[in-house]
């Protein structure tokens, strides 16, 4: 449970990436070219778990499938899909609404030359997500659903404004980078683990641990990870197997974060429950295989996409 509190990290560094390598975007003239890449990604993954749901109906047996896609497609579904991004399928699913807002907002504030209301905006955006998110319940005696905190208004406007600050000039901060600048943020990520456990435990211990699990520390613990990658860029690149990874993640992170639910429901299915020893392996190595899966599926579908973009071309 505790290790949810230090991978909270992991969507909003997602948003910082693509903060910063917005100038590149703006640069080249892609602004529209990205949205209607995301917003394709988004309809077809939204599209895929649909169709994934009522497969798993008709393959358990365990309903109808009207009544299924009457319970996925109620008006507070499609409320909550476009209000806060909150897929009415798959909850992972918020990542491809919340950054699709983001980069049409960004679009017209550069059309606007406005675009300094982004980091203008932040420290308060942030604010709202604790004061409405994870100290709710102290602050206000009520826990607000976190799915109204976590989106593109208190999520991905923050974090892609700082990842886009971070980018000024980063030709020259990448070539800068030497893998002994991160031990700095390396600490620093240490210090915020430990603070978001003390913030986590202080909660609980007043019984105003709310369901959000996004601490005052994660902001800092956020900006310190994507920091130790930064200085470490050139180290990587040097590597096989990090430049390997460094492929992969470039290439594949999208098709991995999109299918790993499915990837995860198809070997809880043939793998949970087993007594054998495949099934103790699984039971205990389950995140690492379910990772190693995805990734593979996902580089297969990568090779599928490009034979077919050659064949086409």
């Amino acid at each position: 449970m505790y290790l949810k509190i230090f991978f909270r990290f992991a969507v909003p560094v997602f948003f910082m990436i693509t903060g910063f390598f917005y100038s590149d975007t703006i640069r080249k003239g892609k602004q529209k070219k990205q949205i209607l890449k995301i917003l394709k990604i988004g309809i077809l993954a939204n599209l895929f778990y649909f169709a994934w749901d009522l497969f798993l109906v008709y393959y358990r047996g365990t309903g109808n499938i009207p009544g299924k896609i009457q319970k996925l497609l109620t008006p507070e579904k499609i409320r909550d899909l476009f209000i806060a991004n909150e897929s009415p399928f798959r909850s992972h699913l918020w990542y491809l609404g919340a950054i699709l807002y983001v980069l049409i907002l960004a679009a017209w504030l550069v059309k606007k030359e406005k675009q300094y209301w982004m980091l203008l905006l932040t420290p308060v955006l942030l604010a709202g997500d604790l004061i409405f998110g994870k100290y709710s319940l102290l602050l206000w005696k009520q826990e607000i659903n976190y799915i109204y905190v976590r989106n593109y208004l208190f999520v991905g406007i923050p974090y892609f404004a700082i990842g886009w600050s971070l980018g000024i000039h980063k030709e020259r901060k990448l070539r800068k980078s030497r893998w002994w600048k991160g031990i700095l943020p390396l600490a620093g990520m240490a210090v915020f683990t430990w603070t978001s456990l003390w913030e986590r435990r202080y909660l609980e211990s007043v019984q105003a641990n709310a369901a959000r699990e996004h601490y005052l520390s994660t902001t800092f613990l956020t900006i310190c990870v994507f920091l130790v990658f930064l200085c470490w860029a050139g180290f990587y690149k040097r590597r096989i197997l990090s430049g390997l990874l460094a492929w992969i993640g470039r290439n594949c992170a999208t098709m991995i974060y999109i299918l790993h639910p499915a990837v995860i429901t198809v070997m809880d299915l043939y793998l949970k429950n087993r007594t054998d020893s495949l099934g103790m392996v699984y039971r205990t190595y389950a995140p690492a295989l379910i990772f190693a899966c995805t990734t593979i599926i996902s580089m297969i579908l990568f090779g599928i996409k490009n034979i077919l973009i050659k064949i086409k071309q």
